[in-house]
C-alpha cells in the first residue's frame, strides 16, 4: 500500500504552521541574544570599576572634591576628597572641563570623548601600579608647559586633541617636550595635533609623517621637524608654519577633500595643495617670508587639464642672485618679498600649465593677494594676443615685488624680442619720481629699482612701456620718509 500524501489544504495548513513555529523561534532567539548582550554589557561596565575609583560629576579644578564621585563597589557616590591614591582609576567624564593647578601622581588617568583637561601645573606623574598604568585620551589635553612623566603608557583613541606648549614638540625618545612617559605609545591615526605655545616651537622628531588634522596657533611660529602630509584639515590660526628643508602637503591625491582653514596664519617654505579641475574657485596659498604675509591665488583658466597638485616653494635671499628663466624649467617665480621669493610648480595632470599674471589686489584689512592664472603653455601665445587680434603683446608675465617695498624692488618679465623699454614710477599725485630706459633681451628679464633718495610712503604707479604697448602696476612704498 503506497504512502499517504497530504492533500493541498492539509499541505497549506502544515506549511503555515511551520512558518509560525520558525518565526517564533527566530524572534525568541533574537530576544535572548539581545538580553544576554545587555546583561554582559552591564557586567562588563560594572566590572570595569573597582572600589576607590574616581570620575568627575562636573567641571572645575582638580582639587575641588565637589566635582568628584567615588565608586564604593556597588554604586557611584559623592567623593569625600579629590583623587590622591596612586592605584585608583581617574576618569574625566564627557562634557567636563578640569583644570589642574597642582602636581599629582596617578596610575590610570582617562579623558573621555568630549572631556577636556587643561594643565597649569609643572608636572603630572603617571606611574604603573602592580604592573599597569596609562594616560588614555579620547578627549582633549592642553599641556601648556606641563611635563607628563613616569613609566606608564600613553594612548590616544578616536579624534583625541593634543595641544603642545613646550618648544620641543613630540620627541621620539620621550626625553623632551610635554610627553615624557617611558611606557608604550599608541596614537590613534585620527589624533588632532595642536601647537599653541607662547614661544617658538618645533613639531619634534617623533611627530608622524601623516596626520589627520594639524592646527598652528602660535604667533612665534612652528617649525617642521620632517615632511608631513595632512589628510583631513589644516588650521592656520596665527603665526607661521615653517617647513625648513621639508614640505607640507594637503591631501594624498588630487581629489582629496581637504578643509584648509586660514585666519591669520601662513606657511614659510614649501606648501603643496590638491587641485580638482571641476573646482571653479582659485586655489589660495597663504605664504610669508617671516616678515610680510601675502596670499598667492591660482585660478585654473584652462579646464582641459586633469587633476593634479600645485606646489609653492620659498627661497631665502635676493632674487637677483637667481637669474635663470623660470619659464624654461616650468618653475615660475610668483612672488618677491622682502627676505626672499616664492616659485610655483604644477604637477601630475597640471604639468603642462604655464602661469600668467593676473594682477595684485589690496584688501582693506591689509592682505595682499597676488593673482595668477594657469593655462596651457602650448597655447599661451594665442591667449596673450591683444583684443583686436592684430598683434601680440611683446612683454609678458610682468610683475614686481616686494610690495610694500623699502628702498628697492624688482621687476620681472618675459620679452618676445630685444628692444628698449621705458620704466616710469609715478606718485598718486601724478608726479614722475623716476624715469629710466633699459635694454631688454629676448626672453627672461630681471630689473631692480633702487631709490636715489627715500620716497614718501604711499601708493605709486609703475608704468612699463615700449613702442607697442603700455603696462601699469601698483606698488606701495612702506615706512616713513627719511
Amino acid at each position: 500500500m503506497g504512502r499517504l500524501k497530504p492533500r493541498n489544504r492539509q499541505r497549506g495548513y502544515l506549511s503555515n504552521r511551520m512558518k509560525l513555529i520558525i518565526g517564533a523561534s527566530v524572534f525568541l532567539f533574537a530576544f535572548v541574544t539581545i538580553f544576554i548582550a545587555i546583561k554582559l554589557s552591564d557586567v562588563e561596565d560594572s566590572s570595569a570599576f573597582v572600589e576607590g575609583d574616581y570620575r568627575t560629576s562636573g567641571s572645575g579644578t582638580f582639587t575641588d572634591e565637589s566635582i568628584w564621585e567615588q565608586y564604593d563597589g556597588d554604586d557611584w557616590l559623592p567623593a569625600d576628597q579629590a583623587p590622591s591614591e596612586k592605584g585608583s582609576v581617574i576618569i574625566i567624564d564627557s562634557g567636563h572641563v578640569v583644570i589642574m593647578e597642582e602636581e599629582i601622581i596617578a596610575s590610570k588617568f582617562i579623558i573621555e570623548n568630549g572631556a577636556s583637561v587643561e594643565l597649569l601645573c609643572n608636572s603630572v606623574k603617571i606611574e604603573k601600579y602592580k604592573g599597569d598604568g596609562y594616560l588614555k585620551c579620547e578627549g582633549s589635553i592642553d599641556f601648556g608647559d606641563c611635563i607628563i612623566e613616569g613609566n606608564a603608557d600613553f594612548i590616544t583613541t578616536g579624534a583625541a586633541r593634543l595641544a603642545f606648549g613646550t618648544p620641543e614638540g613630540l620627541d621620539k625618545t620621550h626625553s623632551r617636550g610635554n610627553i615624557q612617559l617611558k611606557g608604550k605609545y599608541d596614537l590613534s591615526d585620527q589624533t588632532h595635533f595642536v601647537f599653541n605655545g607662547l614661544v617658538a616651537q618645533e613639531t619634534g622628531n617623533g611627530f608622524p609623517s601623516t596626520v589627520t588634522r594639524l592646527t598652528i596657533d602660535n604667533p612665534e611660529g612652528v617649525t617642521l621637524s620632517g615632511p608631513v602630509t595632512i589628510i583631513k584639515k589644516l588650521d592656520l590660526l596665527s603665526g607661521a608654519l615653517i617647513t625648513g628643508p621639508f614640505g607640507v602637503t594637503l591631501g594624498e591625491k588630487p581629489e582629496s577633500l581637504i578643509d584648509f582653514n586660514v585666519v591669520n596664519g601662513s606657511v614659510v617654505g614649501e606648501l603643496t595643495l590638491p587641485v580638482e579641475i571641476k573646482n571653479t574657485m582659485p586655489i589660495q596659498f597663504p605664504v610669508s617670508d617671516g616678515t610680510g604675509r601675502i596670499v598667492l591665488s591660482m585660478l585654473i583658466e584652462d579646464k582641459k587639464f586633469k587633476d593634479g597638485f600645485l606646489t609653492v616653494k620659498y627661497y631665502e635671499g635676493s632674487i637677483e642672485n637667481d637669474n635663470r628663466s623660470p619659464f624654461a624649467a616650468k618653475e615660475y617665480v610668483v612672488a618677491i618679498m622682502e627676505n626672499g621669493y616664492y616659485t610655483a610648480v604644477a604637477n601630475q595632470g597640471l604639468k603642462d600649465a604655464a602661469f600668467k599674471t593676473a594682477g595684485v589686489k589690496y584688501l582693506e584689512n591689509g592682505t595682499v593677494i597676488v593673482n595668477w592664472n594657469l593655462l596651457d603653455y602650448r597655447t599661451i601665445s594665442d591667449v596673450d594676443k591683444q583684443k583686436d587680434g592684430n598683434s601680440a603683446s611683446l612683454l609678458k608675465n610682468i610683475f614686481c615685488g616686494p610690495t610694500p617695498f623699502e628702498g628697492s624692488f624688482y621687476i620681472r618679465f618675459d620679452s618676445e624680442i630685444k628692444c628698449k623699454v621705458m620704466i616710469d614710477l609715478v606718485s598718486s599725485g601724478g608726479k614722475t619720481v623716476h624715469h629710466e630706459v633699459i635694454e631688454v633681451i629676448e626672453g627672461f628679464n630681471n630689473w631692480k629699482f633702487n631709490e636715489k633718495s627715500p620716497l614718501e610712503p604711499g601708493n605709486y604707479f609703475l608704468r612699463i612701456s615700449n613702442s607697442n604697448e603700455i603696462h601699469s602696476l601698483l606698488v606701495t612704498r612702506a615706512g616713513a620718509a627719511g
